[in-house]
Order: structure tokens, then C-alpha cells, then sequence
């Protein structure tokens, strides 16, 4: 593998801004770059050039660094994420964090890097590049850009070097919010070789499962992790586990001594996430022990609050990241423990199952329409019991039933046929046009029913005191796209448990949604983005 040469004032650039990293007063948290800076725009412009953007191929994105560097940053001090304001109130913010690094006995090394942004800026592009503690770059800078979007950008990086050296991973993270105003921001994490055994035990998913379910507000027997007393305001997340090194651990509060772990909503629409714990929490908390060479944490997640951070129904990216001082090298060593679906998993990024988080129902007295065309209120409905799914009269077996309150106002649907519905906001619902969220639907539109496409003459939310229930509805191929997760919930077609993991999952942006919504002056852009991906530009957007 080619190492690209950097100049010396290049790699004295890099060695500067990897101190200034080191030296903050929050570890592991971004750091902003100002672009009106000399040393931070030269070294992100060379970032985008070893990873192959050029004015040539993005002249909107150099565009708007020139145009950032005649203007100061606004803020005189770099902008840290929201810290939490304790363990049980979780603030959504942007994240950027290394989700992977590691060295091989070979000396291969390799890193992943992972954004989750709010909002849905028109542009996000995330750089990573490995280096050694001179500032000699392994390998290639790489880049991903995301348009339109920035929820669940992940970049890898590998290159060669000595077994025994010390390497960083270094990420960039720029984007353009839809207000116009462009943000730029790095982190980075150190390490060496010196991992002998991760044990992860919490969360994890339950024997015999291969998701991990989260269920906020709502409980049941394949819940992994539920409320106390069907209330969503004391859900209790256990984070347990342990690391054996090569060496003792230096015990002492230091620049390399530093965890973070967070909880990312990737899921299409808006992104962003949590911080669950950070440095100041973790190493003070008396179930944080250090003996010898081996480190051990037993510590909960109090989910008090469901809305903001988590989105109904939907998947979400856990990522424990960990960074200790070992004393026969005084040097950090870093390991992670995420269920990232593109991190680079190796000796010390532990592998976990996927997490999705639950969190939508129906009222109590819901009347469940079952196979031989009867209907059975949906606190009376138990495994076994079979239902029809779709106007074809396909059946089903219920697999597991779901129960809990609900914090957030509920959705009244009515149409012309006479139906009348309440559902939580994230409950999905068919209609003639595909699955929308009930909190989406407007009077004048359609949904399927018992009786064909109805028109909603109501849409309207209200608050809710009674107990909230949801059905698993199986057995069903993974990945299946058709109907067979849905039942009638009085009459209407709405989806189970499952089915909004499903459309999540599989919603993209298509080339021409993106155009539609992407400013003109950022197209250019985007087709050469289309272009090297492989993909075809859309012909109607000329």
C-alpha cells in the first residue's frame, strides 16, 4: 500500500491540530475548525485533496470554504455538543466520532469514522485519514459524501506501518445546514496494539434473538429491555462489560484517558443522537473499576425521556468507545463496542446485534379483525391467535403482543366509511400511495380499509390516559416487503411492530428526490458525486 507524500509544512499542519485535539478540555468531543484560519483551512483543503475532491469535482463545495474563510467564526471558542445535563436527560445533538481503529500484528491498520447529523443538511461530507504520531499519513485519506441528508454517513480507511507504532484516525466532518450556514469539524482517537480479551455483556439481545429491542413506554415478552410498570419514564438500559490488556492500565486522569458512548438515530429523515455517558461519569462512577490490566463497568441507561432523541419505531446505532493509558508503554489504546452496520470490525471493535427501539400502539378496545372475520379487542388478542392482514384475506399467527402508555398525544383518524381510530403518532399506516406515519396523514387523504380506500375526514391528536397495545405479526421472511406485518385495527389496515423497521430500513432518497429538494447551485456537484458512485444522472433534471 502507497503512503502519499505530505510536505513538511503539511505534516507539521496535521501534527498541530492532532495537539490542540489533545489537549482539550473535553476529550473525544469535535473540535470546530474555523476556515478563516490559515492552518484549518489548509489542512481540510488537503484532506478533500488526498481523498480526491477537487474544485474540478465539487466547485459548489470549494465555493463555500472560500467564501467561509473571509468570514471569522462568529463564536470566539470552539462549539463543543451539548453535554447531558445528567444521566437521565438526554439532549439530541449533532455526532461525529471514530467508531473504530485498530493495528494488526501485521501492521495493518484500520479505522472507521461515523456522522449522524440533524436536520437534513443540503451537503455532509466526512473525511477520515491515518497517520502516524509525526504526521505521516498511511494509506489514503477517504471520503463519503451524503446530499440532502447526513444521518448515518460511515467512512473506513486502512494502510500499513510498523506493528508497534502508535497511529491516530483523524475525521473531518463538513456540512451545509438548509439555513446556508456551513460547519466544519474534527476528532480523532490514538492507539497501539495491546487488547487481549472484550466482554461485552450488556445490551445485548436475548437468546434466540438477533436484535436487541428497546422498548420505550411499552412492554412485552421479546422485549429486551422495558419500563417498570408499562411507563415509559423509567427505562433502565444496562451497559456491562469488561477489557483485559496486554499491560496495566495507568489509573490516573489524563488527556488519553476518555470514553464517550452514545446512542445515533440514522434512520432517513432526521439524524443526530444522544450522549449516554462521557469521560466525567464513567471513570467517577463506583461500578467503573480498574485491577491490574483489566478495566470492568457495570452502569444503567435511564431513559427518561422517549421523545426528541429516538425516532418511533426505528433503528438506532449504539457505540461504546473506550480510551485507557497502558504503563509499560504510556501510550492509549482505544476500543469500541458499537452494532455500526459499516464500522471496520477487528480485534478491538466488538461486534453487537442491532438495536431498534419500540415505540407505537393502538388504544385499548381496538377491535383486531381475526381470520374467520371476527374481531376481538387487542388487550384480549394472545400468541396463537391468528388475524387477516390484507383485503386478499391473508392470515397470520400473532407472535407476541405489546403493551404500555403513551407519553405523547395520540392521533384521532375517522373517514367516510365510519371508521374511527386512536394511534400513537409513529404507528404506521397504509394507504393506496404506500406506508405513512399516522402523525403524517391529512384530511382529504386516503388509507386502506375493510371496505376499500377511505378518505380521512379527521386527523386530529389528543391526549390519551388509558393503556396503549401493538401486535407482532408473523412469521415472516426478513427483508419481506409485502403486507404480511399488517392487521386491521377497526377496520383500517395500520402495520405491527415490525413494519416500520422495515420501510426505515429500506427508504432511500432516489437521485431525483434529492435533486428536487438539493438548491440548483449544489447539482453540478452532485452529479460528479453521481458519477463516480456509477450511478445515472436523472434525465429529466437535464
Amino acid at each position: 500500500m502507497n503512503t502519499i507524500e505530505l510536505s513538511t509544512e503539511e505534516r507539521d499542519d496535521i501534527k498541530s491540530l492532532i495537539e490542540q485535539l489533545d489537549t482539550r478540555i473535553v476529550p473525544n468531543e469535535p473540535m470546530e475548525l474555523d476556515l478563516s484560519n490559515d492552518l484549518h483551512y489548509r489542512f481540510y483543503t488537503k484532506q478533500l485533496e488526498m481523498s480526491g475532491i477537487t474544485p474540478g469535482n465539487r466547485p459548489q463545495l470549494y465555493r463555500i470554504l472560500e467564501q467561509a474563510r473571509k468570514e471569522p467564526l462568529k463564536s470566539a471558542a470552539p462549539r463543543h455538543v451539548e453535554p447531558i445535563a445528567s444521566t437521565t436527560d438526554y439532549l439530541k445533538h449533532d455526532i461525529l466520532l471514530i467508531d473504530s481503529l485498530y493495528l494488526t500484528k501485521e501492521g495493518i491498520a484500520h479505522g472507521s469514522a461515523l456522522a449522524s447529523l440533524k436536520n437534513d443538511p443540503y451537503f455532509c461530507s466526512l473525511t477520515l485519514g491515518l497517520y502516524d504520531v509525526n504526521g505521516v499519513l498511511i494509506g489514503q485519506v477517504q471520503t463519503e459524501d451524503q446530499y440532502n441528508s447526513g444521518t448515518d454517513i460511515e467512512v473506513n480507511a486502512t494502510g500499513s506501518t510498523s506493528p508497534d507504532a502508535e497511529i491516530k484516525a483523524v475525521a473531518t466532518c463538513f456540512h451545509q445546514a438548509q439555513d446556508g450556514t456551513p460547519y466544519l469539524k474534527m476528532t480523532q482517537a490514538s492507539t497501539i496494539r495491546g487488547v487481549t480479551k472484550i466482554e461485552h455483556v450488556h445490551p445485548q439481545a436475548q437468546p434466540g434473538q438477533d436484535k436487541i429491542k428497546l422498548c420505550l413506554g411499552r412492554r412485552g415478552a421479546d422485549c429486551t429491555y422495558s419500563p417498570h410498570n408499562a411507563s415509559g419514564k423509567n427505562v433502565l438500559m444496562p451497559i456491562k462489560g469488561s477489557i483485559t490488556y496486554t499491560s496495566d492500565i495507568d489509573p490516573r486522569p489524563s488527556d488519553g484517558r476518555w470514553c464517550l458512548i452514545t446512542m445515533v438515530c440514522p434512520d432517513a429523515g432526521d439524524g443526530g443522537g444522544a450522549t449516554i455517558r462521557n469521560t466525567e461519569d464513567f471513570f467517577s462512577d463506583p461500578n467503573t473499576k480498574i485491577e491490574g490490566n483489566k478495566i470492568s463497568w457495570d452502569l444503567i441507561a435511564k431513559f427518561e425521556s422517549v421523545s426528541g432523541v429516538f425516532i418511533p419505531n426505528s433503528s438506532a446505532i449504539y457505540t461504546f468507545t473506550l480510551s485507557v493509558i497502558l504503563q509499560s508503554s504510556n501510550q492509549p489504546m482505544f476500543v469500541s463496542i458499537t452494532n455500526a452496520p459499516e464500522a471496520d470490525y477487528g480485534p478491538t471493535t466488538k461486534q453487537i446485534p442491532p438495536l431498534m427501539v419500540y415505540y407505537s400502539c393502538v388504544a385499548e378496545g381496538t377491535q383486531v379483525t381475526l381470520y374467520d372475520g371476527t374481531t376481538k379487542p387487542i388487550e384480549q388478542i394472545e400468541p396463537g391467535d391468528k388475524v387477516i392482514t390484507n383485503l386478499q384475506g391473508k392470515v397470520k399467527e400473532i407472535e407476541g403482543v405489546l403493551k404500555g402508555t403513551e407519553e405523547l398525544p395520540m392521533v384521532r383518524l375517522k373517514t367516510n366509511f365510519g371508521h374511527d381510530l386512536l394511534l400513537s403518532q409513529g404507528h404506521p399506516v397504509v394507504t393506496p400511495s404506500g406506508v405513512v406515519l399516522a402523525k403524517s396523514l391529512k384530511v382529504r387523504g386516503e388509507v386502506v380499509t375493510d371496505g376499500g380506500n377511505a378518505t380521512i375526514t379527521q386527523a386530529s391528536q389528543e391526549s390519551y390516559g388509558g393503556y396503549v397495545y401493538n401486535l407482532n405479526v408473523g412469521p415472516r421472511q426478513e427483508g419481506n416487503c409485502d403486507d404480511s406485518s399488517t392487521f386491521y385495527a377497526n377496520g383500517i389496515i395500520i402495520g405491527d411492530n415490525q413494519m416500520q423497521f422495515k420501510y426505515n430500513r429500506l427508504y432511500k432518497y432516489t437521485s431525483s428526490a434529492v435533486l428536487e429538494a438539493l438548491p440548483q447551485e449544489w447539482h453540478e456537484d452532485y452529479a460528479n458525486h453521481l458519477k463516480e458512485k456509477g450511478e445515472e444522472y436523472p434525465v429529466s433534471a437535464g
